[in-house]
């Protein structure tokens, strides 16, 4: 019995004309080209390459970077990820870092202090056409400020990984909106 209707029995009986086939027809079903899939990721798989660090705050990009490989390879990315190889890059830089009380003490020391990071990306397709370019986002936060400078410090760099968390996520849902305004 012939459970392909209008093939040939013996051709999809063959294995390796089965695999062909699905191997075939399966790009032509995903389709190609740039576009923004329903929950708001891409729909091709980025490479992520790790951001210049144009600040004075030493392993701030290698943060961010990690924000941005989460963000955009992992659940962010879904759709794309599933497909494989990437098709497009994401580079570019934190290009600057600024701190200032936003608290005091009654003596006038600072109590609390705000860490803000901008970045600037460009995101270029695989054939070097570039997608996205002069993207810059800011994203600020709080950290408390201690007796103990270490402690200070461990605050500071926890508040630095939020914020580097939320511009990935900043920085997916603007690439996205972005590519689907050119649509």
């Amino acid at each position: 019995m012939n459970r392909f209707p209008g093939f040939p029995a013996p051709l999809l009986a063959n294995r390796t004309a089965r695999l062909f086939l699905v191997c075939w027809s399966l790009p032509l079903a995903l389709g190609c080209g740039y576009h923004v899939s329903r929950s708001g990721g891409l729909a091709v798989p980025v490479a992520v390459r790790v951001l210049d660090n144009r600040t004075t705050e030493t392993g701030l990009e290698a943060l961010v970077t990690d924000g941005l490989v989460r963000e955009f390879g992992g659940q962010g990315n879904q759709a794309g990820a599933a497909r494989g190889t990437p098709v497009a890059a994401l580079t570019g830089a934190v290009a600057r870092i600024s701190e200032a009380g936003v608290a005091r003490k009654t003596g006038g020391a600072s109590s609390e202090r705000e860490v803000s990071v901008t970045v600037r990306l460009t995101l270029a397709g695989g054939d070097g056409r570039l997608l996205v370019e002069n993207l810059e986002l800011t994203e600020k936060d709080a950290y408390a400020v201690m007796e103990d400078k270490d402690a200070t410090t461990a605050a500071k760099r926890k508040a630095l990984a939020g914020l580097s968390m939320r511009l990935a996520r900043k920085a997916r849902h603007e690439i996205a909106a972005r590519l689907a305004a050119t649509q």
